[in-house]
């Protein structure tokens, strides 16, 4: 070909390569959206969005602000089991229409609602006021603010996005939002038992609803029926057996470590730590298993903290929230500590805690442990990133979760990188008897507030 025959073509061609790639710029835009997704991108964008320009978590502040909800009711203190760093206490607005606009949008018929009854969508906001306990700093503490959307009848509720506020009363201008408009997490009820607090927001907002329709007695027969817990599951009866069996193994294993019992007393089994999505339910099983030890200091536990070059793992002591300087506290360095770790395994930093079953098996040639001491009965955060320096290919964005550890326990915290399932896990177990570890229960982690 000549230059007389290709020279016409090459504008052609350039503006072919900006038209591919505006189209993997704007790739998100095609993100699949499920039946749930579309009730809150037809909530929030009524007239739909430009090509391209997508939707945006910002969009929340602004809804938060028109709506300026009014707080009808106080569902009482939130129960934070253990923590001790603060109270809070729920306020719930008043439950207004999904708008008959945003119904018309809506096309699946998993979504479909009549525009009246306990059929139709209805929206709300729960406010968490903060007040942090005496002699506790509030500089890392936070409140929140909540939207959902319900249909109490079938009883089901979208999590329709969370909003930030550094000011404790949910005053002010939130420093963070987080929504997914394409996939919201979606509770039903029929399925899966509400956890308490969600339970207590259903029942404020669908008991009148259910005696507006239904008159008194048969709106609180029905609202029971939709709150009544599903038959468990084979999977979850095999589940519970093997929560009680694990139980007793556990305090097998525990009395045999008291001060003149048999060292010959069985072990417990090992099990793998919890996800940061939320991880095994509460139960007795972790009110037993404790590996308390004299030495630990009043008030305080203990933390191993796996760590290599590729892998950067930040800690947060007494906050629920990840601090900027986490990585720092955690002793996982930067990126030019991994740079001129390269082809060595930095040190261990340890204050004496007994190894696990898997504190060996997890030092591969670039591996280490970072161990510290952490407040008992508070929060304490962990985060995880993965890539760059000596990752092996392959990210993941930082993951951020919270746990509130118990005095005297010792725990281990590592990043699960599972490639083949393309997903990175957080997992904190604690330390039994024996080495054996147990998974603890997590709840995930916003960032900090900013500092003044």
């Amino acid at each position: 070909m000549n230059q007389a025959a290709s020279g016409p073509r090459r504008p052609r061609l350039t503006a072919l390569c900006a038209a591919t790639l505006a189209v993997i710029c704007h790739a998100p835009a095609f993100a699949y959206t499920d039946a749930y997704g579309s009730v809150l991108q037809a909530v929030d964008y009524p007239n739909g969005t430009l090509f391209g320009y997508g939707l945006s978590e910002r969009r929340l502040i602004t809804v938060w602000n028109d709506a300026t909800p009014v707080t009808a009711q106080s569902l009482g203190p939130a129960d934070l089991g253990r923590d001790r760093s603060r109270t809070i206490e729920r306020l719930i607005s008043a439950a207004v229409p999904v708008p008959a606009a945003a119904l018309r949008a809506i096309e699946h018929p998993l979504t479909k609602a009549p525009p009246t009854g306990p059929g139709t969508w209805q929206t709300y906001w729960v406010r968490e006021v903060v007040t942090p306990a005496p002699g506790r700093p509030a500089n890392r503490q936070f409140s929140t603010a909540y939207r959902r959307f319900v249909q109490c009848d079938p009883g089901r509720i979208i999590e329709g996005g969370t909003l930030r506020f550094a000011s404790l009363d949910a005053q002010g201008v939130p420093y963070a939002a987080e929504l997914n408009y394409e996939q919201p997490r979606v509770r039903d009820a029929r399925a899966q038992r509400l956890a308490a607090p969600m339970e207590a927001e259903f029942r404020a907002v669908c008991a009148p609803v259910f005696a507006a329709a239904l008159g008194e007695d048969s709106g609180r027969q029905r609202l029971e029926q939709v709150l009544a817990p599903p038959a468990p599951t084979a999977q979850q009866l095999a589940a519970a057996q093997m929560v009680e069996r694990l139980a007793a193994e556990i305090g097998a294993a525990a009395a045999s470590a008291a001060p003149g019992a048999s060292a010959s007393s069985p072990a417990s089994p090992a099990s793998s730590g919890a996800q940061a999505e939320g991880g095994p339910p509460a139960s007795n099983l972790f009110a037993i298993a404790s590996n308390r030890r004299p030495s630990t200091l009043a008030g305080k536990a203990r933390i191993r903290m796996f760590q290599d070059n590729g892998l950067i793992g930040g800690l947060t002591n007494g906050a629920a929230c990840v601090a900027p300087d986490s990585r720092k506290a955690a002793g996982s360095g930067n990126l030019l500590t991994a740079l001129t770790s390269i082809g060595s395994r930095p040190e261990d930093q340890t204050i004496g805690m007994a190894p696990s079953k898997q504190t060996e098996s997890r030092r591969g040639f670039n591996g280490y442990h970072v161990e510290r001491f952490i407040d008992a009965d508070m929060p304490v955060s962990v985060d995880y990133g993965y890539g760059g320096v000596g990752s092996e290919g392959g990210t993941c964005p930082q993951i951020r979760a919270t746990f509130v550890p118990e005095p005297g326990v010792n725990y281990e915290a590592w990043l699960d990188v599972q490639r083949e399932a393309r997903r990175c896990v957080i997992r904190v177990a604690r330390i039994l008897p024996g080495g054996d570890l147990l998974p603890e229960p997590l709840s995930p982690a916003p960032e900090c507030p900013p500092g003044p």
